[in-house]
């Protein structure tokens, strides 16, 4: 390496995308559930170490290191079958995540003498040679000579050098050895009696062996970067979702990573946004889990559809102290907002409300305390016929779910984008028994006691564990690139027959066709990211802070296609609140052009809740550039 072949990843990734898949396998059989990649990578170095201390020569094979590495890690199955499955995804590895230095190569061409090619590695030479024919085929029939076959090596004291004259019948004079390393192959072969040439590596400067940490990780990101951003894309929105695609990537792989944790075969993505992560997870599942096939599948249930059927209805009182978890979110609401909120058809309850002198869509700022409110719904036909309606729908969602859930021993693993994991504790409380395990993009404080035995998880940050996650406002600026224009269910009917009919409503307003652009630009990119994950053995987890400052950086600096699909989008962000937000969508008009006016936008700025986004989107940056200088304020950010 580094004379022939040059890596594309640090010199230690290939040993940590080993440890990765070892952790995995050993999931599967209910091993190594508190370890990591890094605690198996470690464990594989100090057997390395081991091994080389008790030999002169100082080497060891792979396959070796591995067989002991298994073992003492407690598997029991076929060994031997894993470890032939973990050299060959190496030896796959290291072709995919090499490149052939071309001038080298041009250099041996035209040398005139018999080409012998002698590596210091712990791959014997059967794997090295797979690996040199397919990166330089040229080179495909020249004889390979592996130091771990040989017990001896170039770095000690030169005897490789000296073992090959004796196979080839050559005199040290004779020998010409051509090397990156000026120690092992330019002055020990000097010391051995043959001349040496040093070439010098160029190139991208990796992590070199024994260097490779999780201080690392940051630089590799700009590898990935480089990766992505060299791919063809067709618009903006498209490079924008390309560049975005690790945030959806490592969602999938946190939740596929906790299947294999939990011992199921199936993750459930919910919501709309489970659309576009569902086909997120059916590119990368291959790459991210290499031994067993983890499978997707997309949940079309929503708050609006479970929140009312996880309601305990036996009384009154139950009820209005369940829609606590209600209130504890949305406060200022309207009694149509909260009868929509659980499912139910407001219209039909307006005569009802009006009679207790309450404007069904009067909003307050504390329904839960409103004397009239509770008036009405102290009325026992009223209490009886919520009571039918939400029976009724709880029956048909748990059809529906008998039909689309697979739980597994009990278990169930969701993933949705955040931000407080509501849906989940809806299903939860309607199936008690089953233990639900969420994975998200984030996660805010929660404000509303958890389901006990459920478990979250985000990959990104967790506002519970002291994280920070207030910069993720309004959290649907990167909702809603993930969100496919395809209708929400708000509740599920179930027929005489037993079909279960999902209830939907498209949502009102105008949506963003660059939607569509950006996720065919993460579905694009999803692969290469993945790979990128696989070949350097990181799990969800490794790539947690990077990803921290990343997304801080997407809602900070966001691309104006970012800004363009928000802003050019009339979003549904109204569970309980009947889309009554609290952030303005103001796009400069003809007047704004015709009387600038630095204040008008700054308000504008400041209502969109968004301020960077808005200085983002393309018709204020467009206008920015008409006002003249000596009007003031920084053209970038009014």
């Amino acid at each position: 390496w580094d004379t022939l072949i040059r890596r594309k990843r640090p010199a230690d990734a290939p040993k940590l995308a080993t440890a990765r898949r070892i952790l995995h396998l050993g999931w599967s059989e209910g091993l190594l559930t508190d370890q990591s990649p890094w605690d198996i990578f470690q464990r594989r170095v100090d057997i390395e170490a081991r091994i080389s201390r008790s030999r002169s020569s100082e080497e060891y094979e792979l396959s070796e290191v591995l067989r002991i590495l298994l073992n003492e890690l407690g598997f029991t199955g076929d060994v031997t079958q894993n470890v032939e499955s973990l050299l060959a995804f190496e030896v796959d590895e290291e072709i995919l995540w090499s490149e052939k230095i071309q001038d080298v190569i041009d250099l041996i061409k035209k040398v005139d003498a018999q080409k012998v090619i002698a590596s210091d590695f712990y791959l014997n030479s059967e794997h090295l040679r797979t690996i040199v024919s397919s990166l330089v085929p040229e080179l495909s029939g020249v004889d390979v000579h592996s130091s771990c076959e040989a017990q001896s090596s170039k770095r000690l004291r030169g005897e490789l050098f000296e073992s090959l004259r004796d196979v080839y019948g050559m005199k040290s004079n004779q020998h010409v050895h051509i090397g990156d390393n000026m120690h092992s192959d330019v002055r020990n072969q000097i010391n051995t009696g043959g001349t040496a040439i040093h070439v010098e590596s160029k190139g991208k400067k990796h992590a070199n062996p024994g260097e490779f940490t999780k201080k690392n990780i940051s630089q590799t990101f700009d590898n990935l970067d480089t990766i992505v951003s060299s791919e063809p894309y067709s618009s903006e929105a498209y490079k924008a979702g390309q560049k975005a695609a690790q945030f959806a990537v490592a969602l999938v792989a946190g939740a596929i990573e906790e299947a294999l944790k939990q011992g199921v075969g199936v993750v459930h993505y919910i919501s709309r946004e489970g659309y576009f992560l569902k086909q997120i997870h059916d590119q990368v599942a291959p790459l991210i889990s290499q031994h067993k096939n983890i499978s997707a599948r997309h949940l079309t249930v929503s708050r609006r559809a479970t929140f009312g059927p996880s309601l305990d209805c036996s009384s009154t009182n139950s009820l209005l102290s369940d829609l606590g978890r209600l209130w504890s979110m949305y406060s200022n609401q309207s009694v149509e907002a909260l009868l929509v909120s659980i499912g139910l058809d407001a219209e039909k309850y307006r005569e009802s409300v009006e009679s207790y002198e309450l404007r069904i869509d009067e909003r307050m700022p504390e329904l839960g305390s409103e004397r009239r409110f509770l008036d009405w719904l102290s009325d026992d036909e009223v209490v009886a016929s919520i009571q039918r309606e939400l029976q009724l729908n709880k029956t048909a969602l748990l059809a529906y779910f008998e039909k689309s859930m697979e739980i597994e021993n009990g278990n169930v693993v969701v993933a949705d984008i955040g931000w407080r994991g509501s849906i989940q504790d809806n299903i939860g409380r309607i199936l008690p028994e089953v233990k639900f395990h969420g994975v998200y993009l984030g996660l805010f404080p929660y404000l509303n006691e958890q389901v006990s035995g459920h478990t979250k998880k985000a990959v990104v940050f967790d506002g519970n564990l002291g994280e920070k996650y207030f910069y993720a406002e309004p959290p649907a600026a990167i909702e809603r690139p993930w969100t496919p224009h395809v209708p929400s269910v708000i509740k599920f009917n179930l027929t005489e027959s037993g079909e279960v009919l999902a209830v939907t409503e498209i949502e009102a307003g105008e949506v963003s066709h660059e939607v569509a652009e950006f996720q065919s630009g993460s579905i694009a990119a999803s692969t290469l990211v993945a790979r990128w994950i696989a070949a350097h053995g990181y799990s969800a987890n490794d790539l947690r802070p990077e990803l921290q400052s990343r997304l801080e950086d997407y809602y900070s600096n966001p691309s104006t296609a970012v800004a363009g699909i928000w802003f050019d989008s009339s979003h549904d962000d109204s569970f309980g609140a009947l889309n009554q937000t609290s952030f303005l969508k103001l796009r400069p008009d003809r007047t704004w052009i015709e009387n600038p006016n630095l204040e008008i936008i700054s308000e504008a700025q400041k209502n969109s809740l968004w301020q960077h986004g808005y200085a983002s989107w393309a018709p204020v940056k467009a206008l920015m550039t008409l006002i003249p200088s000596e009007h003031g304020g920084n053209r970038n950010d009014s």
